[in-house]
């Protein structure tokens, strides 16, 4: 069974660092864009059923309240079982009664929510448009309407951000006891207003050692609180990991709807088209909305398998890999973890290929050891 991603790429506001396929001002097209990914979900999931749904953004919960009625009907059109984990991302300044119940009424089980920062300054420095207060209104309304299941998301190398600042945010949060908690360093990315402050001068980044220390902080206070890291940003109460993750990192597969979501299935890839304008008539003339396709090649695939897999403490299995590719990993990686255990970075135990904590931090250097090369490409 695939897990199902809907995207909504609606923002009240842009975040400063923030490159996600995401629109402001569109306001007017929420009604036949969800129109549109009501006729999507419908096509992509006949005959499926969905073992995870997911809502991302964009904002989801910065629809209008028709438009997010709508929205709940298309989810709850999905949801075949209970034990099926139903998440939303949701930002605390558009949260309301109204939605919050109707998120519980169409089957929402989880939520998680976009805090990055406890300090209201630099909330507001980011482009954030919610202060701490806010967020904490919208979380005891999740609570009272009986949500159990609740992510926060947090963001380090923030403009501002010290030390002081994080074991604030640290502290805090675990104050507030979610059962999910997702770690994620801030990246420059092309584009963004912060790019351009940067290429400016106007704009100083956190330098990675001290940003590696401040997601040790975090680290060390989260698994002192009962939290394990089960992958590299990600930390949770036992039994709580997000099982729609999980499968993207155990490469399973996804069917992504709406504008620029991914999906992967049967070895083949796809992303829909950026706009939405051109989603929308291209879902209601019956037109292919998908912006790319590519057929994974066998290679792709175990390079995938490998990446992926190895973003989890848990890492990857031998034999799985054996189960699906008919070669085992030592033949189609020979040598290539020898150097990376010997310095500490990887450990082979039983089954087992993972990561050291090190290692995680390091994954992205590790990781470029494990490319291969197609035989179309050589």
């Amino acid at each position: 069974m695939p897990g199902l991603y809907i995207h909504i790429p609606f923002c009240k506001k842009r975040c400063y660092y923030c490159d996600f396929t995401t629109y402001t001002g569109l306001e007017g097209l929420m009604p036949d864009y969800v129109k549109a990914l009501e006729k999507e979900v419908r096509q992509q999931m006949q005959g499926k059923q969905a073992q995870t749904i997911f809502i991302g953004g964009g904002t989801p919960t910065s629809l209008d309240d028709a438009s997010f009625a709508h929205l709940m009907a298309i989810v709850k059109s999905q949801i075949t079982s209970p034990e099926q984990e139903v998440t939303m991302e949701a930002n605390p300044e558009s949260l309301s009664l109204t939605k919050v119940r109707l998120m519980k009424e169409a089957g929402i089980n989880r939520v998680s929510m976009g805090l990055q920062s406890t300090d209201d300054l630099i909330l507001k420095n980011i482009g954030r448009i919610h202060d701490y207060a806010t967020f904490l209104k919208s979380y005891s309304l999740l609570r009272q309407e009986g949500f159990t299941n609740l992510s926060f998301d947090l963001i380090t190398a923030l403009p501002g951000q010290d030390q002081s600042v994080i074991l604030d945010t640290i502290e805090k949060s675990l104050a507030l006891a979610p059962e999910h908690v997702s770690v994620y360093s801030m990246i420059l990315e092309e584009g963004t207003p912060f790019y351009k402050k940067v290429e400016e001068g106007q704009l100083q980044l956190t330098d990675d050692e001290t940003d590696r220390q401040f997601q040790d902080l975090f680290r060390q206070r989260l698994e002192e609180a009962g939290y394990h890291r089960y992958e590299i940003s990600n930390y949770a109460r036992n039994g709580l990991e997000c099982r729609h993750n999980l499968n993207y990192w155990d490469l399973g597969e996804f069917i992504g709807c709406g504008v620029a979501a991914a999906g992967f299935s049967e070895g083949l890839r796809w992303i829909n088209t950026p706009s939405v304008s051109e989603y929308i008539h291209g879902i209601e003339s019956g037109e292919d909305v998908s912006e790319s396709v590519h057929r994974n090649s066998r290679e792709d695939t175990m390079e995938e398998f490998v990446f992926m897999g190895l973003r989890k403490t848990a890492g990857i299995s031998m034999e799985q890999f054996f189960e699906r590719f008919g070669e085992s990993f030592d033949s189609v990686y020979p040598g290539v973890c020898d150097r990376f255990i010997a310095n500490g970075l990887m450990v082979r135990q039983g089954d087992r290929l993972y990561l050291t904590t090190r290692g995680l931090d390091l994954s992205n250097y590790i990781l470029s050891d494990f490319i291969l090369t197609s035989p179309q490409d050589s």
